[in-house]
């Protein structure tokens, strides 16, 4: 059977021969699958598969040779459009100039693979083999696998050779130790985040080898780039792009390098919690972030996250150097993402100001710092900014006020509102472009005037007063008179502030500077009437001293000395008499300065000029109560610093059990109240009888901007 089957398949091929040589004939490469079964091997289709092999044959003897005639066609090309990078390729590394098929070189990882192909490919002289393997176990690394990566074991004799290559300026320095930083990352520290099965040419098995290869990349990589992209003498206006190091010749032989540090250092960054390391991390970053910005979208990643490290992180220095690389990536990106970074740094203040205690005071104040500083930067920005967050903080204000439900009233009188608001007033108090910002100041100190009056009840004093204490801040940087002096007054007016008995209450006096709401518990306390009337001091104090050089003083402080007197007269705590009757007597002494000069003068009240001439010549000297008020901020910052002092030194060390000592802290208390009675009867006696205006010291000012910006800070 077998032959008549093979016979009747010949006899059907010679019957399709003639129309195989009637057409076109194909090559092998071109038959279709069903064509080659049914045309079969015939002769002339084994010479094409003859011919397609010796042409695959002649192809790869001729692919090397075409290669590097390419190369060198390529270094003439060089060599003519830039001769001096050409020497300079010649004298600092000649072995990127060689191009020969013969040539291997060392510190590139894909000529290391081909060279350890050829040794097992080679089938010549096996003592001669065993050698060079044995030389290379000895110089280099093998490929071994080691928890569960394969590649090269990185060893401290290579991570010296690297820093020397780096030291040098050598060409293939950085793709090399990019590589290695990558290799380590994944394979030592995002072990459990990384399920991609990726082959690494490296193996980092050594927790020391890894912090070599970390603290080399940190300490010598921004040292290398510097010499081949220095920084410009300045990058101004729409310049900034040019000046970036993508500008240069250069950049194209790094770039890929340098794109996978950076992104590696980011994962880096994300993943380590160690606040040294991270601001050695910073440091590093901070003098790349011109490469940086060469790639936008890793620019916005970095972005996202310093601004993350600014607003959230307990560290004091991790904070601090966050924003110094936001505010040097600012330098160098364009105006829409300046847009961007600008509302992200806004939400997350929003986000990291909910409570305000003594250990978070001081990094809301840094925050509002730092926002004030990039705010500073474009005055276009700045009022966009300003108009919608101003106007979104008044739509809070109307809605409380029109469903006067319990949750309305909470998104209003909460910590992060009142952050918004105090901040708002510094930012239109002390930012350089005050005269474009400056109808936007009518607006807002409506909407803190309307949130004084949603909930006026005793309970939520200590919100009226951050709330004044924010408008005397505007009203002092802006010289724009800002009534709040009936809001305090008015509290004069409880009957129980006048009473001979007050409820005692157990437990320290109460600061206001860290609650927005007094406890039901607390209210009608004496430790209570005793912040309320002291911040009432404080505010009217210093809303009269910003005030005082004002040529309308006289007819400002007219119902306020009134309800003065009042309430002195009234008074049954010696305390609060004697206290709010020196505000008084500073008040009505600076009165009567004010109108005697008043009466020599020869212009009207329409001369807006003539008045702000009289005004400057009135500042040149101090006025009494703001001499007065001087003192006072002087007195209150040697108690607080007191204050401080007793918590240390009250408490017993730790060996202890750390029990604190009663009677210390009462004499401590002593000593303080002595201390400022004696100040201020110092300070009355400096005082001119006649009324005169004396001159102040410099560093009294000093003090005072120092204080009030603490204090107006929560």
């Amino acid at each position: 059977m077998a032959p008549k089957r093979k016979s009747k398949a010949l006899a059907a091929a010679s019957k399709q021969q003639p129309e195989l040589d009637n057409k076109k004939r194909k090559k092998l490469s071109d038959l279709k699958t069903e064509e080659f079964l049914s045309f079969g091997l015939d002769s002339d289709i084994e010479d094409d598969i003859q011919g397609d092999i010796d042409q695959q044959e002649t192809e790869s003897h001729i692919k090397p040779s075409t290669t590097v005639s390419k190369h060198q066609q390529q270094l003439k090309r060089l060599q003519e459009k830039d001769p001096e990078f050409y020497k300079y390729l010649k004298g600092n590394d000649e072995k990127l100039l060689e191009f020969d098929t013969s040539d291997e070189d060392e510190g590139d990882d894909d000529d290391d693979d081909n060279r350890e192909h050829n040794h097992s490919s080679s089938p010549n002289d096996s003592d001669d083999q065993e050698e060079a393997m044995d030389n290379d176990v000895a110089n280099e690394p093998q490929d071994v696998e080691s928890q569960q990566f394969t590649g090269k074991i990185v060893t401290t004799e290579m991570v010296k050779k690297w820093r020397e290559m780096l030291i040098s300026h050598s060409f293939s320095a950085l793709k090399q130790i990019a590589k290695v930083f990558h290799a380590g990352l994944h394979q030592r520290i995002l072990t459990k985040d990384d399920k991609r099965k990726e082959k690494f040419t490296y193996v980092i098995d050594n927790d020391d080898v890894l912090n070599a290869v970390v603290n080399l990349c940190l300490s010598n990589i921004h040292l290398y780039l510097d010499h081949f992209f220095p920084s410009p003498a300045s990058a101004e206006g729409s310049n900034k792009r040019s000046c970036l190091p993508s500008s240069s010749k250069k950049w194209p032989q790094f770039k890929l390098s340098i794109k996978l540090y950076l992104a590696d250092l980011l994962q880096l960054l994300k993943h380590i919690t160690d606040s040294k390391m991270l601001c050695g991390i910073l440091r590093s970053f901070k003098q790349l972030v011109s490469h940086c910005a060469c790639f936008p979208k890793l620019c916005r990643q970095y972005d996202k996250h310093l601004i993350q490290l600014w607003s959230s992180s307990k560290q004091e220095d991790v904070r601090v150097l966050a924003f110094l690389c936001i505010r040097k990536l600012i330098d160098v990106m364009p105006s829409k993402q300046l847009n961007d970074t600008i509302k992200l740094m806004y939400t997350a203040y929003i986000r990291n100001c909910k409570f305000t205690t003594p250990s978070t005071l001081p990094f809301i104040t840094f925050m509002q710092s730092c926002l004030l500083e990039v705010y500073n930067i474009d005055s276009s920005i700045t009022y966009q900014h300003a108009f919608v967050y101003i106007r979104q903080v008044a739509i809070h204000l109307r809605n409380a006020m029109t469903l006067k439900k319990k949750d309305a009233y909470q998104t209003v009188y909460n910590w992060q509102y009142l952050h918004c608001i105090h901040l708002w007033c510094r930012i239109l108090s002390d930012i350089s472009c005050k005269e474009a910002l400056k109808p936007l100041i009518y607006p807002l100190v409506q909407t803190v005037i309307g949130v004084i009056r949603l909930i006026p009840t005793a309970r939520f004093y200590p919100l009226r007063f951050h709330c004044i204490r924010s408008l005397n801040y505007l009203a002092r940087c802006t010289k724009t008179y800002i009534p709040v002096s009936s809001y305090l007054v008015e509290i004069l007016e409880l009957p129980e502030l006048t009473k001979k008995k007050m409820k005692e209450s157990t437990g320290k006096p109460i600061d206001f500077l860290y609650i927005l709401s007094m406890p039901k518990s607390k209210l009608n306390t004496k430790q209570f009437y005793d912040g309320t009337v002291e911040n009432i001091f404080e505010l009217l104090l210093d809303h009269f001293a910003a005030n005082s050089y004002s040529i309308s003083f006289p007819e400002l402080v007219f119902l306020a000395v009134r309800k003065l007197r009042q309430f002195t007269k009234e008074a049954t705590v010696s305390h609060y008499r004697r206290q709010l009757k020196q505000l008084t007597d500073k008040i009505e002494e600076t009165t009567k300065i004010i109108e005697n000069k008043r009466s020599l003068v020869d212009f009207g009240p329409k001369d807006d000029e003539a008045i702000k001439r009289w005004e400057t010549a009135l500042m040149s000297k101090v006025s009494p109560i703001e001499k007065f008020y001087q003192t006072w901020t002087t007195a209150k910052a040697a108690r607080m610093k007191q204050d401080a002092e007793a918590v240390t030194n009250d408490t017993i060390k730790p060996g202890n059990k750390n029990i604190k000592k009663p009677g210390k802290k009462v004499k401590s208390n002593k000593a303080k109240k002595e201390e400022i009675i004696q100040a201020e009867n110092k300070m009355n006696d400096n005082n001119t009888s006649d009324g005169s205006l004396s001159s102040a010291d410099e560093n009294d000012d000093a003090i005072v901007d120092l204080e009030f910006s603490d204090d107006s800070s929560d």
